[in-house]
Order: structure tokens, then sequence, then C-alpha cells
């Protein structure tokens, strides 16, 4: 029997949370021989072993997904935009589209404060005694805060964020696809997909050579999610080794929190949306988006994710490629829904801990801060820790206190970042679904036509 590669994924997922979380168990703590006086984490021998061949295989998972962000955004979006079909017009969707990331965004922040609200997962503990069960790994985190705000890329308020967005946006290609940098090269592209087709003929030539490379970047995609499975397993093994669940105790309610909140939005409002809005069945939508769900919560990175995202959203749920190719490129820079959410709850969590009491106006501003620092958070792992000294600074929260959550943000961060993309599959359906798209039509289109053989 042929093992699907959706099969694959999940037992090189489970596979990996149950050695790495056998590796933890069975972990000692012993003096570094290679530094004397110094404390090391020792694990058995096939555990050891493991490790360094689990890092390998992560980063040439990681490396090989980032290698085709730049080329697909470029080659989709301008083979997308300048073959658009003239009733629907970049401006409509562009004008939906945002009102979408907005709406959704707006909807997971208020949800998260909902949730932090009714649980209060800092209610009687004190930022002393959560450092003290954290021990070196608030250490550890407090050294990396500091390196945060020690580089000086932390924005001082939604107008940084703004003009932080414009100078990506309005920046030198080459620098934008070398980078990547993902707003430069999409306001790159799209001016181009705009233009080519009205320079007459010679444009003609150049259009053609911008849909066989997407076709190209397709099938380099195809061949790379093969590498999923053995990704997935070595992120996530390295991770649960060292760090285990130890440390998800000293703040089990505020992850159950973020958890909670994000299991709502996406198991709840974003398969609503599907509904209500795009008529779209959801259990339909989350069995054709799997292996870009997959990859999110491995790599939690939505750039990196995109390549996979664009397949899924095309080949399996039918969405054409003028509306993949804008909405999800954009959506994996500014739609973090999953992001908003967790910056609003874990400021809340903050203030219950410094035993500070948010009023109704402090957490409509907090909504709106998060909201606006969520859209400026960059599409890669942890960014939105930086967003979040921004929505402390409007309620007056010390952010110092973002150190207490830094030993478990990275297990959150996939969580989160698999809603991030849940997010934009479903806005790139529901926007398809407006525009009068037949998906089921168009996913049959795509078996038949021989580019998908």
């Amino acid at each position: 029997m042929r093992l699907s590669l959706t099969n694959a994924i999940l037992l090189g997922i489970a596979l990996a949370i149950a050695l790495g979380l056998l590796a933890n168990f069975a972990s000692t703590e012993g003096p570094d021989p290679d530094h004397p006086g110094q404390m090391k984490t020792l694990y058995p021998l096939w555990a050891a072993l493991l490790i360094p061949l689990s890092e390998l295989m992560g980063q040439v998972f990681l490396q090989g997904i980032k290698m085709l962000v730049a080329p697909l955004i470029l080659t989709a979006i301008v083979a997308g935009i300048a073959t658009i079909p003239t009733r629907f017009g970049i401006a409509r969707l562009g004008i939906k589209t945002l009102i979408y990331y907005l709406v959704t965004t707006t909807l997971a922040v208020i949800l998260g404060l909902v949730c932090v609200n009714m649980i209060r997962p800092g209610e009687g503990k004190t930022v002393d005694s959560i450092r003290e069960e954290l021990g070196a790994a608030f250490d550890i985190a407090s050294a990396r805060l500091v390196a945060i705000e020690t580089e000086g890329k932390i924005p001082e308020g939604a107008g940084d964020l703004i003009r932080n967005l414009i100078n990506q946006c309005l920046t030198n290609p080459f620098e934008a696809l070398a980078e990547p940098n993902v707003l430069g090269i999409i306001t790159f592209s799209i001016l181009m997909g705009l233009l080519l087709p009205h320079i007459g003929p010679r444009g003609k030539p150049l259009i053609e050579l911008f849909q066989a490379g997407f076709d190209l970047m397709i099938r380099i995609v195809h061949v790379f999610l093969w590498l999923v499975p053995f990704g997935a397993f070595g992120l996530l093994y390295v991770l649960l080794a060292e760090v285990g669940l130890r440390l998800f105790v000293p703040l089990g309610a505020y992850c159950a929190t973020v958890i909670v909140g994000i299991g709502l939005h996406g198991l709840i409002t974003l398969p609503l949306i599907l509904i209500l809005v795009g008529r779209f069945n959801p259990w339909r939508f989350f069995k054709g988006y799997r292996e870009a769900l997959a990859v999110a919560f491995t790599t939690t990175s939505s750039s990196a994710t995109l390549p996979v995202s664009m397949k899924c959203a095309e080949k399996n749920l039918g969405v054409p490629n003028h509306t993949a190719s804008f909405v999800l490129p954009l959506g994996s820079t500014v739609n973090m829904d999953g992001t908003a959410l967790y910056e609003a709850v874990a400021v809340m969590f903050f203030a219950q801990l410094y035993g500070m009491e948010m009023t109704l106006y402090q957490q409509v501003l907090i909504a709106i801060t998060a909201t606006v620092a969520a859209i400026g958070a960059a599409g890669i792992p942890s960014a939105g820790l930086v967003t979040m000294f921004i929505v402390c600074a409007a309620v007056g929260v010390d952010p110092a206190a973002i150190a207490l959550i830094i030993p478990v943000d990275h297990m959150l961060d996939m969580f989160r970042t698999a809603t991030n993309v849940a997010g934009d599959g479903v806005g790139a359906v529901v926007i398809a679904r407006t525009d009068g798209e037949d998906l089921e039509a168009n996913v049959r289109k795509q078996a038949e036509s021989p580019s998908s053989s």
C-alpha cells in the first residue's frame, strides 16, 4: 500500500512528538566538559545522535522551501494579473481582499480578548512566581529579549509600522528578490502585471514567459512537498527534545488561553465565513488545504508556507490563479489572525500578572494596536514578539514581561502560524466564490489539464 503525502506528513509529526518527548524525559542535567563549572543537558546516545540529523533535515527543508518563495511570487502575480479577466479588475480584487483581512483579524482579536477575560490566566500569579518556576529558561529568554531591544528594530508606534510597510513596498526589486522582501516583490510584480498588457504585442512573449515560469515553479513545489515529512520530523524533534513539556507547566493557563482562542477562530469563525459568505464546505477546505497547514505548523513561517499554499489553493480547491496569486502572497505578510489574537491575549496576561485592571477603553486600544501590529509583523518565525512592544506601550504594560512567554513562544507560534495560513486560504476561497467562480469545475479542469499530470 502506497503511503500518501498527507499520511507521510502526519507520520513524521507523530514520530517527532513521540521521540522528542521521550528524549526530553530521558535527559538529565550534568557538568559541561567543554565549559567547566557550567551545566548542560545530557541525552541518551540514541537521542543525542538523532539531534544533529534532525537539525540537518529541518535546515534542508526550510532552505529548500524558502528558495522557492521569491520566484514563485514574481511569476504567479505577474502571470495572474496580466491575464486577469476584465470583469474582475485589480482594484476590486484588492479592496475585497483588504476588507476580508481587516474583518477577520479584528474578529480574531475580539475573540482573544473574550477568552482572556473569561479564563484570566494571570490571576493568582505574579511575574516573580513565574520567573522562579521557569528558572534558567527565564534567564535565556531575558538575554534574547535584550538582544531584540539592542538590535533597535522595535517599532515605536503605529507610525513606525506604516513607514516600515512603505519602505518594504517601495524598494529596489532586485534587493527585494534577494532578501526576500515579500511586500517589495508583490508591489513590483503587480506593477508589471498591470502594465504588460498595455505594451501591445511586444508584451505577449513576456506574459507567456511568466506563465511558463509559474507552471515550472508549481512543478518544483510538487517535488519539494516530499521533503515535508522529513522537515516536519526534524524541526519538531529538536524542539521537543530540548524543551519538552516542562516549561509549559508555569505558563499552562496562558498557553491554554492562546490555543483555545486560536482553536475557536480556526474551527468556528473561519468555517462560518466559508459557509455564510463563501458558500463552501469547510470540511472540503481543510481536506484540500491540509498540506499547507502542516507546513505552516512545522515551519512557523507564513512566507515559507506560501509555495505550498499556492499549490493547494489552485490544484485542490479550484481557486483561479489570478485570485490565488494576489490574495495568498499579500496574506502571508499582512493577514495575521493568529498573531493578532496572541498579542492581545499576551498583553492582557501581563496586565493580570502586574495586577492592572484593563478598562474597556484600554481593551479597545489593545484590539486596535494588536490588529495594526499584526499587519506590520513579517511572515517570519516569532515576528509577533517584536511588534508586541507596541501593544504593551499603548496601555502602559512593562514590556519586560515578554521574557516570560519567550520559552513557550515557538510552540505557540506553530498554532498561530497555522491559523494565519488558514485565514489566507479561506480568504482566497471566499473572494473567488464572491466573484462567481465555480471552484468544483476549476478543480476538474486542473485534473484534466496536461500540465497537472
